[in-house]
């Protein structure tokens, strides 16, 4: 394959994952804790992950900001506030998770970045999502409570549910980008 079709698959593959992820993002987003409304969780996380592994950070991050583009011009009442806590957890998810696996390409470099990306996410998140509560929902929050019972345990269990997923489908979706 000549690197003029390469790059154009690459742009073809990132946008047709991007429009998956708006799809995957604005048809399957649930609320996992009633008590903290701005926690939503969806698996569109997974086709960035996909492009990321195949084609480096920069097309997993290109692939968040496209997804998260299309949701915010298309989901009525989407709120700026969880555009922007979902693009910084996307973009250092698929961030961190490629830069690892970018230095061995194997499954057990998978497992590891994924693991690496779960417990770095999980712990950046929390002071985002402090700010995103205090300074644009205007809500006072008991900072301990906030954070040991609804943003660490939500971005743990987001982490792990997509790279589930993401490991059952990986195999099956890779064939796909690999021809």
């Amino acid at each position: 394959m000549t690197q003029k079709n390469y790059d154009l698959r690459k742009l073809i593959n990132i946008s047709i994952f991007s429009v998956l992820g708006f799809l995957i993002m604005f048809f399957t987003e649930i609320s996992v804790f009633p008590a903290a409304f701005f926690l939503k969780y969806d698996c569109s996380e997974i086709t960035s992950l996909l492009i990321a592994f195949k084609y480096g950070p920069q097309a997993g991050i290109l692939t968040v900001i496209i997804r998260n583009m299309l949701f915010f011009m298309m989901k009525e009442g989407g709120g700026l506030a969880g555009i922007i806590a979902s693009t910084f957890s996307s973009v250092l998810f698929v961030l961190i998770a490629s830069l690892y696996y970018s230095k061995r390409k194997n499954m057990n470099t998978v497992y590891l970045s994924l693991f690496f990306a779960i417990i770095i996410n999980a712990a950046a998140m929390v002071p985002i999502n402090y700010s995103l509560i205090t300074y644009i929902y205007k809500i006072p929050v008991d900072m301990g409570s906030t954070i040991i019972y609804g943003v660490i345990p939500f971005n743990i269990f987001k982490g792990i549910l997509n790279s589930v997923i993401l490991l059952f489908v990986y195999k099956k979706i890779w064939r796909f980008l690999e021809k």
